[in-house]
């Protein structure tokens, strides 16, 4: 006798679906508590199979999710500063543009658990945007088994990602920084390092690094390891003078960092940019009212925000690319705003 026959007899679990699909149960279960169709491939072959099974639950199913915003979630920690409200501000100005509704949810990633938390909030979102700088490839690839089908974009690149990343063109940005010192004609250049383990700021200080060692008439005199922080500035800032270095042009690899070492030369009676110029990286609103007003590689939330948007859209549609077991790195462009802190009259 037929086993599905067998299953219309007794009442239909999502047992039998998982059975009959090959997908896990969380899967299922997701795919029929969402409210509006969103007409992925999973979801297709759930719901055939449910049909077949007479699931109970198929016949009240809407059949498309119509005009409703999508709702997408932005999971992150929260810290005080300019960066974050930037960033926040950027996708709620994006979401104003584009049939989306941004939920933030916190999340500490010392002390609870990110992984568990995401997936089970998984079920009430279309889609799921993360920013958890701290996160390790091992909670990634948590993640990643405990998400099953819900579309799931991450904002911290790490390396060969597990997830779809999204994130700024960091290489870009410091061959920008580097480039605009050679127009400027500034031939002793350093450069005031982001964190080790962060993959971005890898990629910020190679772009500077590579062009550098590129050019002709120019030499890095000076390197120093900070972690973005103001008071990495005011370190930054007693190393070089510990070395005697002047007349040089830096590369900061984050605009919080650039504002603890400005204060801390101008402070010392140094002169900026006639002693020393510098460059910042994110070019946080701050920077135009700072002074000097600070050079900056520009980057764009409200555009990564869109960027996000829609990769998130074609993955809840079966239209993204990304398959097995990578992710693929969408970059976001990058700009540098020219202010007076590396314009010498």
């Amino acid at each position: 006798m037929d086993t599905n026959t067998n299953k219309t007899k007794s009442r239909t679990t999502l047992q039998h679906i998982a059975e009959d699909t090959g997908l896990s149960i969380s899967t299922i279960s997701r795919v029929l508590s969402r409210s509006k169709r969103t007409h992925t491939k999973n979801e297709a072959k759930i719901l055939a199979s449910a049909k077949k099974l007479n699931y109970p639950f198929i016949q009240s199913m809407p059949d498309s999710i119509g005009d409703r915003p999508m709702k997408i979630a932005l999971v992150t920690e929260i810290f005080e500063g300019e960066f974050y409200s930037s960033l926040f501000y950027g996708f709620y100005q994006a979401s104003l543009n584009s049939n989306v509704e941004f939920s933030f949810v916190e999340v500490n990633h010392l002390s609870s658990k990110p992984a568990e938390l995401i997936s089970s909030i998984s079920r009430i979102y279309d889609a799921i945007c993360i920013f958890l700088p701290e996160f390790k490839r091992e909670d990634y690839l948590e993640l990643k088994n405990m998400m099953d089908d819900t579309p799931i974009v991450s904002l911290a690149p790490i390396v060969n990602p597990l997830i779809d990343t999204v994130t700024f063109d960091a290489y870009r940005g410091g061959h920008l920084a580097a480039s605009h010192f050679e127009e400027m004609g500034f031939t002793k250049v350093g450069v005031i390092a982001g964190p080790r383990n962060k993959v971005e700021a890898l990629y910020r200080k190679n772009g500077f690094i590579d062009h550098i060692t590129a050019a002709n008439n120019m030499e890095c005199v000076w390197v120093f390891e900070g972690d973005y922080s103001l008071e990495s500035g005011y370190r930054a800032y007693a190393d070089l003078k510990k070395h005697n270095i002047s007349n040089i042009a830096i590369f900061g690899s984050n605009d919080q960092t650039c504002f603890g070492f400005i204060k801390h030369a101008l402070l010392d009676g140094r002169q900026i940019p006639e002693d020393i110029a510098i460059t910042g990286y994110d070019d946080l609103p701050f920077c135009k009212i700072f002074i000097p007003e600070l050079t900056s590689v520009s980057t764009s939330f409200y555009e990564l925000a869109k960027a996000t948007i829609s990769l998130l859209q074609k993955k809840l549609y079966d239209q993204n690319d990304s398959n097995g077991n990578h992710g693929h790195i969408n970059l976001v462009p990058v700009s540098l705003s020219v202010r007076a802190s590396t314009l010498k009259n």
